[in-house]
C-alpha cells in the first residue's frame, strides 16, 4: 500500500509540473524505495511501474512531440532502470558475499571440523551403548562396527571392516544368524533370539535384531544388526517359569488353587488346579467369568455366598468360608474359600485375590468320626484311641465319666503318661499315692 501511495504522489507532481521540467526523473524515488524491500525481484517491479506511469503522465498532459520532452522522457526512464540495476547489484553482494580462496579456506575448514566432531560424537555414543551394533551392506560386508562387538569376539576393527559376515562370525553363529541376514537383505525386519558359547564356555542368551536400510528408490542397500545380551532376562524368565511349575505341583498335591477377579475389566483369572477342582480342563478353554462360578455353586448355597462376597467387597470383612459346588456331571463338592481386597490408593476397588481348596475327603473323614464317636458312645465301657506316639485320638463319654476331674483335661494329643500325671495330681490313682513317679 505504502508504494501505491508514493507512485500516486509521484504521477501527480508529474502532470502538475510542466513538460520538459524533468518530469519522468521523479519516478526514480519509486526504485529507491527498494532498498528496504525483502528481494531484488522488488526494485524491477517498482520501475516497471515507474516506466508505466511516466508514460501516462505524459499523455495525460497532452503527450507534446517536442525531441526535448521526450529526451526528458527517456533520461527518466535510463534513470529508472539504472537504480533498479545497480541497487539490485548491491544487494545481491550483501546476501551472497563475494566467494575468494581465502574465504573458501576459511569456510571449508570449520564446516570439515564440524562435521568430523559430529561423527566423533557418533562413534562415541554407540561404543558406550551396552549392546553389538554393526551394519552390514547388501553384500553381506561389514562397514561399521562398534566396541562391544569388538569385544564380544576379541577380533580387532581392521578384521572386521570390509570383510564377509561368514569370515568373521565364528561358524556356530553364522549358522544361527545366516537365515535372519538373508532375511534382512530382503527387506525384511527381524527379531532372532539364540544361544551363543563364549571362549569360557559360558552359555549366553542374545536377541539380534535387524533393520533394513534403503535407498531413494526402495532398494535394499544394507541393514544395520543390533544384538543385545538377553541372558539376565532369558534367566529370571525360566526361573519364573520353573517357580510357576513347582507352585503348580504344589497346587496340584494340596487339591488347592488360586484365583483373582479383576474389578475394573471384569475378568477371572483361574489357576490350573483351581480349573480342575470345578472340573475344567484349563482357562483357556473354559474362560471363567463371575456368573460361570455362581452357576456352578450349590443352589442352596448361592445366596450366602453372594453375602459373603458382598460384604466383603463393601466393608474388606474376611472372606472365608465352606460351601458346595456341582460339577457338569452333577458331582457335588465342598470347597473351602479365602479372599481379600485390594484398593488403590484413594480406595477404590482394584482386584480381589483368592484361594480355593477341595475339601470333599476331610469333610468325609470328619463325617466318618463323628459316626464313629456317636457309635462308641453308645458302648457301655471306656473307650480311647491312641496312635503310635502315644497320643490321643479319640475317646467316649464314659472314659471321660471314669477319668474324673482329669476328663475335664482330656484333649485331643495328649500324651498317656501326662493323662496319667493328671490321674494322679487328681488322687485317682491309689497305688501312686506314696510314690507319683513309680
Amino acid at each position: 500500500m505504502f508504494y501505491f501511495i508514493v507512485a500516486a504522489v509521484i504521477l501527480v507532481l508529474d502532470i502538475w509540473l510542466p513538460l520538459g521540467d524533468g518530469g519522468g526523473v521523479p519516478y526514480a524515488a519509486l526504485v529507491l524505495l527498494g532498498l528496504w524491500a525483502p528481494r531484488a525481484g522488488y526494485l524491477f517491479a517498482l520501475a516497471a511501474v515507474g516506466s508505466i506511469l511516466s508514460i501516462a503522465g505524459y499523455l495525460i498532459t497532452g503527450g507534446d512531440p517536442d525531441w526535448s520532452v521526450i529526451w526528458d522522457r527517456g533520461l527518466g526512464f535510463a534513470a529508472l532502470w539504472s537504480t533498479a540495476i545497480v541497487i539490485a547489484f548491491h544487494m545481491q553482494r550483501q546476501q551472497a558475499p563475494v566467494a575468494s580462496p581465502v574465504h573458501d579456506e576459511k569456510t571449508a575448514k570449520p564446516q570439515t571440523t564440524e562435521f568430523r566432531g559430529i561423527e566423533d560424537q557418533f562413534r562415541e555414543i554407540i561404543d558406550n551403548l551396552p549392546i553389538s551394533i554393526t551394519y552390514v551392506d547388501h553384500q553381506g560386508i561389514y562397514r561399521l562396527a562398534n566396541k562391544q562387538f569388538i569385544n564380544w569376539h576379541q577380533i580387532p576393527l581392521s578384521k572386521i571392516v570390509g570383510r564377509h559376515f561368514s569370515e568373521v562370525l565364528p561358524v556356530e553363529i553364522f549358522n544361527n544368524v545366516k537365515d535372519a541376514v538373508d532375511r534382512a537383505l530382503a527387506g525384511e525386519t527381524v527379531a532372532h533370539e539364540f544361544a551363543r558359547s563364549k571362549s569360557d564356555g559360558e552359555v549366553r542368551f542374545v536377541r539380534l535384531q535387524c533393520l533394513p536400510h534403503r535407498d531413494k528408490g526402495d532398494n535394499v542397500i544394507g541393514f544395520l544388526a543390533l544384538v543385545e545380551d538377553i541372558s539376565d532376562i532369558k534367566n529370571a524368565a525360566l526361573a519364573f517359569e520353573h517357580q510357576s511349575e513347582r507352585l503348580a505341583e504344589a497346587q496340584r498335591i494340596g487339591n488347592i488353587g488360586n484365583w483373582e477377579r479383576n474389578f475394573t475389566t471384569g475378568e477371572l483369572h483361574w489357576s490350573d488346579q483351581t480349573c480342575r477342582i470345578f472340573g475344567k480342563s484349563d482357562e483357556v478353554a473354559f474362560g471363567p467369568t463371575q456368573d460361570d462360578f455362581m452357576s456352578m455353586t450349590h443352589k442352596d448355597d448361592r445366596a450366602f455366598v453372594q453375602d459373603a462376597l458382598q460384604r466383603t467387597i463393601d466393608t474388606d470383612a474376611p472372606y472365608s468360608l465352606d460351601h458346595r459346588i456341582v460339577l457338569e456331571d452333577g458331582t457335588i463338592r465342598i470347597v473351602h474359600e479365602e479372599a481379600i481386597i485390594i484398593r488403590d490408593p484413594d480406595g477404590q476397588l482394584l482386584r480381589m485375590a483368592g484361594t480355593v481348596q477341595d475339601i470333599t475327603n476331610r469333610r468325609d473323614i470328619e463325617a466318618t468320626n463323628v459316626r464313629f464317636l456317636n457309635a462308641i458312645d453308645h458302648i457301655l465301657g471306656s473307650i480311647a484311641m491312641y496312635d503310635a506316639d502315644e497320643r490321643l485320638v479319640a475317646w467316649n463319654v464314659n472314659y471321660q465319666k471314669v477319668s474324673g476331674p482329669a476328663g475335664e483335661k482330656l484333649v485331643q494329643g495328649i500324651k498317656f503318661e501326662d493323662y496319667l500325671r493328671l490321674l494322679i495330681a487328681h488322687g485317682q490313682v491309689i497305688e501312686a499315692e506314696d510314690n507319683p513317679e513309680q
